[in-house]
């Protein structure tokens, strides 16, 4: 299959494109003119050079492809809601009617579990697929294009992702584990709705190549369990020292946090929630099989991150 990837250089995106080349596909991925695609170009993919507002007025980019997978996304914190809306919302139907034109068989939605509301709604819950979509959207456009793709297009929801080229998850639990005394929110018992990317790669190849799969929507949220305290013994492991680790209130951690930034209001919130996503669906239609636990891709994304840190920015 020659499978089109939006969205390659992100954390994500690079980690399918890779885990098709190595099952035999070849990969065409949309890179920006600024972006840095030595990894893309390393591993052998051909690279496309443009925005995804040319892509979508131009279904030439697609000749020869199979398959599609839009992993790209906005998620800047600065950005307002026109802009979240013209390139998650319009960008996404444009990109997928493109590739329609164009004769694409197979399409995969690069989704998040975050459509199923925010995280204090979840507490309690058991969040399968089935599970209702209560977060308001903007249901023209959903509804455009879920009418012209319902039938090629499967969407698979992870929740947090890490891994290699993480500019979000890792750079932040890098820090939390620096000083000797690292503090978790609650017990530190409650199992975190964590990821690592190239076990979400693995998903989403066989959820774009499975004809099964075609119009449904598979969680890759749960690939190993990682407690909260377990993830501060690794990090701070991987980071060359053994801390104390001793856990605070959680009442108290929203009393220090509650005039601070909405990322790091969203960064409590995951460190206190107990996973309420299940991955069952994607295990059982897909035969999705994890490869790679937390105690092997952990130590190896801190490394990474420690390797190329210099320049990298990532939010506060």
């Amino acid at each position: 299959m020659r499978v089109f990837i939006t969205g390659a250089t992100g954390l994500l995106g690079r980690a399918i494109a890779a885990h098709l080349i190595e099952q035999g596909h070849r990969v065409v991925a949309l890179v920006r003119p600024q972006a840095d695609a030595t990894f893309l170009r390393d591993i052998g993919a051909d690279l496309k050079v443009g925005s995804l507002t040319e892509i979508g007025s131009d279904s030439s980019a697609f000749d020869g492809c199979d398959g599609l997978v839009h992993a790209a996304a906005l998620v800047s914190p600065a950005a307002g809601w026109d802009e979240y809306e013209r390139v998650n919302v319009d960008g996404t139907r444009a990109v997928f009617h493109a590739a329609a034109r164009a004769g694409v068989a197979r399409a995969l939605y690069v989704s998040s579990v975050g459509v199923y509301g925010a995280a204090d709604q979840l507490a309690g819950r058991v969040v399968d697929e089935t599970a209702p979509i209560d977060r308001p959207v903007a249901e023209r456009n959903f509804y455009a294009r879920s009418k012209r793709l319902a039938e090629q297009v499967s969407i698979v929801r992870p929740c947090f992702v890490y891994g290699e080229a993480d500019r979000l998850v890792v750079p932040r639990v890098v820090r939390l584990v620096q000083p000797h005394i690292i503090t978790t929110v609650g017990s530190g018992q409650n199992l975190l709705a964590l990821v690592y990317a190239g076990n979400v790669a693995e998903g989403a190849v066989l959820a774009l190549v499975s004809e099964a799969a075609a119009g449904r929507a598979y969680n890759l949220a749960n690939d190993f369990p990682v407690t909260q305290r377990e993830l501060f013994r690794l990090a701070a492991s991987a980071t060359g020292g053994a801390r104390v680790i001793v856990p605070m209130p959680v009442a108290l951690a929203r009393a220090l946090l509650r005039k601070s930034s909405p990322i790091r209001q969203r960064g409590l919130a995951f460190l206190a929630l107990h996973n309420p996503f299940v991955s069952n669906r994607a295990r059982q239609e897909l035969g999705w099989s994890p490869r790679t636990p937390h105690q092997v891709a952990l130590p190896r994304a801190i490394a990474w991150h420690l390797a190329h840190a210099r320049g990298m920015t990532s939010p506060a």
